[in-house]
């Protein structure tokens, strides 16, 4: 697959967003920590 290039594309985007694709909040995440040796990372 070649990679595309920018001339094929219009400089504004022809589309409108009416609504917020996605939201997060902090409340949202869950942080996971495991150790690790410092040599494996």
């Amino acid at each position: 697959m070649a990679l595309e290039t920018a001339d094929r594309y219009p400089e504004v985007c022809p589309h409108t967003i009416d609504r917020t694709p996605m939201r997060m909040q902090w409340q949202d995440l869950t942080m996971l920590h495991w150790r690790y040796p410092p040599d494996q990372v």
